[in-house]
């Protein structure tokens, strides 16, 4: 049966559950936690749940709650986190960072074993507030950390919770304005690559991002690889984009790279798709974002191979939309309205053509999942506002 029929069959069969709760006059500090169904979805080559995360209205508190798809269930993984966390799917496990002052720690969890599969929770290496931004996997025993507070990238065995194996140091953003702010990383094999905003102390656009490299030498140990024959130091390979937010269709030498652009940024932000090959390092842009669009929120890879996923909102228009923009003209095609003037979060499984997208209420949150034609196929309330997702394949 196609994509199409399943998600048909899905709506025929499945029973829409309702949540009915009882609101006092004034907004609650933070949700209940809550359990129950909310329905079976297909499961995918590529996704089997979801991570979903609330946080009380001044960040204070996180609750952490796993969404099996095929039991339908939604369960209670974590509670009483810090305000500010992410989670991360990585090497088969969930790992979920706390990230606010006086409890910067991590731990992993194996979503689908509950609360009693948490490891014990240990301080993340050399992370201020608010890191990890990013997280990826480098070998069988090490993970590469992206610490944007910190402005640096560290090596660690979180596993066997050594600490950190490597701080690779600074790097030359071109601008001493600008600190060095990793964002994406991606792993290449022996290399390692850090997608840097260019942007000030203020968060505002300095010209284009950089690409910097780091490779791991016969000893083991990672160290930055000068991208500039002519200048000593580490130099990094120029981008046109300046805040490179999102990562897709990469092979061994080449990667797309979504720049994303907020209002807040200024009129020197630009934002866009390049295209960068690594054999011979040069990065070609592709397109900018439409005119008269600014971000409104996250830019992901696209429900199709030719097609990428973004929030943006129009300035004629009170709402953000989530579209889908051709990767050939940067052409918006689809559009499904928010309801807000920001994003929801929304992740996307293109192996089963859909996004999981949230519109936030003062209730709660509606969960939609959208389809290829960012149509909403199923929507389920919430009673709690959701801030974070993240997709389990376990």
């Amino acid at each position: 049966m196609g994509e199409v029929g399943v998600h048909v069959k899905f709506l025929q069969t499945a029973l829409v559950v309702v949540f009915v709760f009882c609101f006092s006059c004034d907004p609650l500090p933070r949700p209940s936690v809550f359990e129950g169904s909310i329905g079976i979805l297909p499961v995918s080559s590529a996704a089997t749940g979801l991570i979903l995360i609330t946080s009380d209205s001044s960040y204070t508190s996180s609750d952490v709650y796993f969404y099996d798809f095929s039991t339908g269930q939604l369960r209670s993984l974590a509670n009483g986190e810090s305000g500010d966390v992410i989670a991360k799917w990585d090497r088969g496990r969930l790992w979920l960072f706390n990230r606010s002052n006086g409890r910067v720690s991590y731990s992993h969890f194996s979503p689908k074993m509950g609360p009693e599969s948490r490891s014990v929770e240990k301080r993340t290496p050399d992370g201020l507030a608010g890191d990890p931004s990013e997280l990826v996997s480098l070998t069988e025993i090490s993970l590469a950390l992206g610490l944007g507070s910190a402005h640096k990238v560290v090596i660690a065995n979180l596993l066997s919770g050594a600490g950190t194996i490597a701080d690779l140091g600074k790097v030359d953003t071109g601008d001493v304005t600008v600190p060095f702010r990793p964002g994406v990383l991606i792993s290449q094999g022996s290399e390692l690559w850090v997608f840097h905003q260019q942007l000030t102390e203020n968060w505002k656009a300095a010209g284009g991002g950089k690409i910097f490299i780091s490779r791991i030498s016969s000893s083991g140990s990672w160290v930055w690889v000068d991208q500039n024959p002519v200048v000593a130091e580490t130099q990094g390979v120029m981008l046109n984009v300046s805040n490179p937010v999102s990562v897709f269709n990469c092979n061994s030498t080449s990667c797309l790279i979504a720049g994303a652009c907020y209002s807040t940024m200024g009129a020197s932000c630009v934002a866009g798709v390049d295209d960068y090959n690594s054999s011979v390092k040069t990065v070609r842009h592709l397109f900018d974002m439409p005119t008269g669009y600014a971000s409104a929120g996250p830019i992901r890879q696209g429900v199709t191979t030719d097609s990428f996923s973004a929030c943006v909102k129009a300035s004629e228009k009170a709402n953000a939309e989530i579209v889908s923009m051709s990767l050939n003209t940067g052409v918006i095609q689809k559009s499904w309205d928010t309801g807000t003037s920001f994003c929801g979060v929304f992740q996307v499984d293109p192996s089963a053509s859909r996004i999981f997208a949230i519109k936030n209420t003062n209730r709660g949150s509606e969960f939609h999942v959208l389809n290829s034609d960012l149509s909403s196929v199923s929507m389920t309330n919430l009673p709690f506002v959701v801030t974070g997702m993240e997709i389990v394949n376990e």
